[in-house]
């Protein structure tokens, strides 16, 4: 893949996650290379192109998101594409899942940023000038390949309080801090949560049970129950 001669393919009506992946993809391909590399909707079949999402070039090419487990990815090359996939949701910003609409599906989002670690070289510290690294370079060498690489956890998510932030961050967006959200995804942060936190608090325990049942709850070391919610 060289400057000029690489084209991003989003087929037409491609839903917001493989929308955003192609926004994530060229903005990392301009910095590495120094100029932009154009969007499309088809491959032109004059330049090499890194075609995303699941669609009609991905599944010719033998890629099927739906026969591996959740947040599979793949990458594929095929004489001059590479193919970038997994299954997506189909109608929501993937900001919408940082963190807590967690059931919207990104495999092709993740297919882009192992893309990028993995054959330009890109690291994905922390969001903005600081803490990711985009090495220039002339061309990236892209060896033939089919993989189908899936998560070793399916929970996978860190937590930083509500009122951390970023170096310089300002901005915000309809689904909460950017660059908290940002970093969410870079890191390929797991698309299903299990609800744990704050359990025994919200069941109400004591409110329901303290009267008629005390011995449910811990014993203190002055003999009364421990009813504190």
């Amino acid at each position: 893949l060289v400057p000029g001669q690489t084209e991003v393919v989003v087929a037409k009506k491609a839903s917001p996650v493989v929308q955003f992946a192609a926004e994530e993809l060229t903005q990392v391909l301009a910095e590495a290379w120094g100029e932009k590399v154009p969007v499309v909707a088809e491959p032109s079949g004059k330049k090499a192109a890194i075609v995303l999402g699941d669609n009609a070039w991905s599944r010719k090419a033998g890629i099927d998101v739906s026969a591996k487990p959740r947040d599979t990815y793949f990458v594929k090359t095929d004489a001059k594409y590479v193919y970038l996939a997994g299954r997506d949701n189909p109608n929501q910003h993937p900001f919408r899942s940082a963190r807590y609409a967690s059931s919207l599906e990104r495999g092709t989002l993740f297919a882009v940023y192992a893309f990028l670690e993995d054959y330009a070289g890109v690291r994905f510290y922390f969001p903005g000038e600081l803490g990711t690294v985009v090495p220039r370079a002339a061309r990236i060498e892209v060896p033939d390949t089919d993989r189908a690489v899936t998560p070793d956890f399916l929970i996978r998510e860190w937590y930083n309080g509500p009122r951390a932030f970023w170096f310089g961050e300002t901005s915000r967006t309809p689904f909460g801090n950017r660059m908290r959200n940002l970093n969410w995804l870079r890191l390929r942060m797991g698309t299903r949560k299990l609800p744990l936190c704050h359990g025994t608090r919200n069941y109400k325990l004591a409110e329901r049970f303290a009267k008629a049942h005390p011995e449910y709850f811990a014993l203190k070391t002055n003999g009364t129950r421990s009813f504190d919610p």
